[in-house]
């Protein structure tokens, strides 16, 4: 799930266009015309592609299921334009409340304030964001940690989660068992969530300690009764 800020505004590029939720067990199509009040557990948008998602037509039928919401990757987001922004954000209207890929920053109170401030003209209202942690380790003090998500929930965004998967190289000496991973454990319990970087294609071609790795994440997630989620990258079609 790369591609997104860095912190202080640094950039690294690639794409992602599915979070799928771990645990959530939702299934069936809706009946009425709206989904409001019915959490999701699909996030449909990303980098490559995001400005087809202002033909509301081609996503008619899989929002009519009401599994999906609008998912907003920082770095697409911010150079989209404000038409745009408004097209795809009134394509998505009636669905859950968006959800985010952001980086960190050393100053997030004016980080916050400035991407709501872009969510809010579009008549937008994320509530939980993904969070793409510094040469995959993370840059922040967990003090640092908990004013950027205090920052966020002031916002409303209830789940922060730290982006993380063993995908430097980490699964061929530790397991995520190992102490050297407990600052992002500690920005997942503090955030309400753990963010899995490792898409089925990518999962199922790397080796079985791999494999373990990530499956273990996910255990230790919902053992702590966090939030875990997995992206799909390069989905070719909806």
């Amino acid at each position: 799930m790369a591609g997104a800020l860095n912190v202080d505004g640094k950039m690294k590029l690639a794409g992602a266009l599915l979070l799928l939720t771990a645990g959530l067990g939702m299934s069936g199509a809706a009946e009425a015309a709206t989904c409001d009040g019915h959490p999701a557990d699909i996030a449909v948008g990303g980098v490559d592609g995001f400005e087809s998602l202002v033909n509301s037509k081609a996503t008619e039928s899989l929002r009519s299921t009401c599994r999906v919401r609008l998912y907003l990757h920082d770095y697409v987001w911010e150079r989209a334009t404000e038409a745009v922004r408004a097209s795809v954000a009134k394509a998505f209207s009636g669905t859950w409340r968006p959800s985010l890929e952001v980086g960190e920053t050393s100053h997030p109170r004016e980080f916050w304030r400035k991407h709501f401030e872009s969510y809010g003209a579009a008549n937008l209202s994320p509530t939980e964001a993904h969070v793409n942690l510094t040469d995959n380790k993370g840059a922040l003090t967990p003090a640092q940690w908990r004013d950027y998500v205090q920052a966020a929930r002031f916002y409303g965004v209830e789940i922060v989660a730290p982006v993380f998967a063993p995908n430097m190289g980490e699964w061929k000496e530790q397991n995520f068992s190992s102490p050297a991973f407990d600052k992002i454990k500690q920005y997942a319990k503090y955030g309400g969530g753990l963010t899995l970087d490792s898409p089925p294609d990518y999962f199922l071609r790397h080796p079985e300690r791999y494999q373990k790795f990530v499956a273990d994440e996910i255990r230790w997630a919902q053992s702590k009764c966090l939030k875990a989620t997995g992206d799909a990258n390069r989905v070719p079609s909806l």
